[in-house]
């Protein structure tokens, strides 16, 4: 490769030109400016001597004098002292005349020739800058400078001052001129050496930009082209989009409208959103060159090309993917469909089951009532317990059921929070003392006490985490703590059930929450595994948080968090209004805000609504067993049957299962 320098000679030779010019021109100018001075050095000179001549003419009038005595007078003006002045000539009437700088020799003045010289008695005064002056007594005094000594100072004034001048202005410049001209050639010749190795670089790495674009593009396995977004013209497709498409885009130009199944204005709008990188990502169907219809994912976005936009696109056909998802969704909604078959079998199973337990609790009671021997009651005890493990077991599996299907309903009320927790302390009172733990609860920090909320499930939580600390703590005391956080018209409540058991290892903290996940192997504590994951989905279900702290042989802390409402924030009135309005069948009764309980014998109708027989029949036994009422019950096997008595009979009491 050969370097064309031609134009870098030419710009040496009007760069040397200019140095020329620049030099020219500043010797011009200093021969101007040494003029300049010498004019102005002859203009002080003059002004030096108006000066001088009317000192002397001062003094002279001053004082009466003859020539002969005035050699100390005239000392004072010897022209040594003066700069620039080489002689001060005074000439008296007589046409005698001495110079100051030896008033004793005294000279004879002849006069002046043609050319201005002074004409003494031996000796001419020629080459002068001189002033003159005639004095009233006709004494004449004329000062002369000589123009040479002037001249001289001139210059080397002139000299000192513009040296640096001269130097940087021309002698400078010069020396370049003449470095360069030297060493132009070797300049030259080592700037082509110098280009040819960038050229050189520069087209081993357009080389490789090459190599990469036909890695990248020509050569890439992904479908790859470009695209004009004016008029949609395939500028350019790679080797795969041929062999995918079919068409031969080098040989027979193809617009993306004939791709793309979309109407035409429709993929103008797409094809400006992305070169406005509105969108980058879309899914079409694309027509192949065979009639095939294929669904593709395309990633396109502007680059530049030869000064213009184009649009690149990388195409995935997803055909195949598309169907498998389609496939597995279907295949989901089906397997989710049996589980919601299963749930809601296992739902009716557990409720058909927990009648025919409630049946055998009632009876078990009755009997511990009557029977007296002790070695029957233990036997009768064994069974209770056995019995309400499985009626535990069946309202979990229920409760599961219920969360699994979303048929699990909340109900909110007014409630006292602080009930909800004396509750579930006073239920589990007696295992604590029989197992000599100390259960205590503490609401010293709690500011409010009623809410609005499902009281029922709030109550279910904390037993089941207050039933779990007491199963698994065998000394020590089990605490529960409450706080509360007022946020406008809601509360952020924190319940913390803190136990001294036996704790947890890390591992088995993170695992707690899942369905059937039992921390006992041995069968010593009964359970499911289901109590902490149905509280849990309940909590989250209520927008609540449930974390757990456990260190093992030294306890285990349960921090739940609920936002409840603040009851003066609910306005209930006009929902109990609405009630009355849809259920006109109810009877319009006194609320007595505090029961009374008269302990003297008095007829009561009591209305009890149960599916079970034998709850039925349990439920009469029990209310029979209380000596100062005198019970008249009457029974409904469904809400129907129960509504059309309540119409006709005002009860005082009516009894109902869930």
């Amino acid at each position: 490769m050969e370097l064309d320098l031609a134009f870098i000679r030419r710009f040496f030779k009007w760069f040397y030109y200019g140095i020329l010019i620049f030099v020219a021109l500043s010797t011009l100018m200093f021969v101007l400016s040494y003029f300049a001075h010498v004019k102005t050095t002859n203009e002080y000179v003059y002004n030096l001597h108006e000066e001088l001549l009317v000192l002397i003419e001062q003094d002279l009038e001053a004082v009466s004098y003859k020539v002969e005595d005035l050699s100390a007078f005239y000392g004072k003006y010897n022209t040594a002292r003066l700069k620039l002045v080489d002689s001060i000539l005074v000439i008296d009437k007589e046409n005698k005349a001495f110079f100051v700088s030896n008033p004793k020799r005294i000279y004879l003045y002849k006069g002046m020739d043609n050319n201005r010289d002074i004409l003494l008695s031996d000796r001419v005064i020629q080459d002068n800058l001189m002033t003159s002056k005639r004095m009233p007594d006709g004494t004449e005094i004329i000062i002369i400078s000589k123009g040479d000594s002037v001249m001289s100072l001139v210059s080397k004034d002139w000299i000192t001052e513009s040296r640096i001048q001269f130097t940087v202005s021309i002698l400078i410049p010069l020396i370049i001129f003449l470095v360069l001209m030297l060493t132009e050639e070797f300049l030259l010749k080592e700037l082509e050496r110098r280009f040819l190795k960038v050229f050189q670089t520069v087209e081993e790495k357009n080389t490789e930009k090459r190599q990469l674009y036909q890695g990248l593009y020509q050569n890439n396995r992904c479908v790859m082209m470009l695209v004009d977004p004016e008029n949609g013209w395939v500028l350019d497709a790679n080797e795969s989009a041929t062999d995918y498409y079919g068409y031969r885009f080098k040989e027979k130009p193809v617009k993306i409208m004939e791709i793309n199944t979309l109407p035409a204005s429709d993929v103008e709008q797409v094809m400006k959103d992305a070169v406005e990188n509105k969108r980058n990502y879309f899914l079409f169907k694309h027509k192949l060159a065979n009639g095939m219809i294929r669904d593709v994912e395309v990633y396109t976005g502007p680059v530049v090309m030869e000064g213009r936009k184009v649009l690149c696109s990388i195409i995935h056909d997803v055909t195949d993917k598309i169907h498998a998802e389609q496939n597995l969704l279907n295949q989901q909604l089906e397997m989710e469909q049996k589980i919601l078959e299963k749930s809601e079998v296992l739902a009716m199973i557990s409720h058909e089951i927990k009648t025919p337990i409630a049946g055998i609790l009632q009876n078990v009671n009755a009997l511990m009532w009557r029977i007296e021997d002790e070695a029957l009651k233990k036997q009768i005890q064994f069974l209770k317990l056995n019995v309400n493990n499985l009626n535990r077991l069946v309202f979990d599996l229920l409760d599961y059921s219920r969360l699994d299907t979303g048929k699990l309903k909340f109900y909110s009320t007014q409630f006292d929070l602080v009930e909800v927790l004396e509750t579930s302390v006073k239920l589990f009172e007696p295992l604590a003392t029989e197992k000599a733990i100390l259960l205590t609860l503490d609401v010293s920090q709690l500011k409010k006490r009623r809410f609005v909320g499902d009281s029922y499930r709030i109550g279910q939580i904390i037993n089941n985490l207050v039933s779990n600390s007491i199963k698994y703590t065998h000394n020590g005391e089990v605490r529960l703590r409450i706080t509360d956080e007022k946020m406008d018209n809601q509360s952020l409540v924190t319940v913390v059930v803190e136990d001294t058991g036996i704790g947890m290892k890390p591992e088995t903290v993170e695992q707690i929450f899942k369905r059937f996940y039992t921390t006992d192997h041995t069968g010593e504590h009964s359970g499911t595994g289901l109590g902490l994951s149905i509280c849990r989905m309940i909590i989250e279900a209520m927008s609540g948080t449930i974390e757990v702290e456990s260190t093992p042989q030294k306890g285990t802390k349960v921090i739940l968090t609920l936002e409840l409402y603040n009851d003066d924030s609910v306005d209930f009135s006009a929902i109990q209004a609405s009630m009355s309005k849809e259920m006109p069948w109810l009877p319009q009764r006194e609320v007595l805000t505090e029961p009374t309980l008269n302990t003297t014998l008095q007829k009561i109708r009591v209305l009890s609504i149960d599916d079970d027989p034998m709850s039925l029949i349990f439920m009469e036994k029990l209310l029979r067993q209380v000596n100062f009422l005198d019970v008249n019950i009457e029974s409904a096997y469904n809400g129907e049957d129960a509504l059309e008595k309540m119409e006709t009979i005002a009860y005082d009491c009516v009894i109902s299962d869930y």
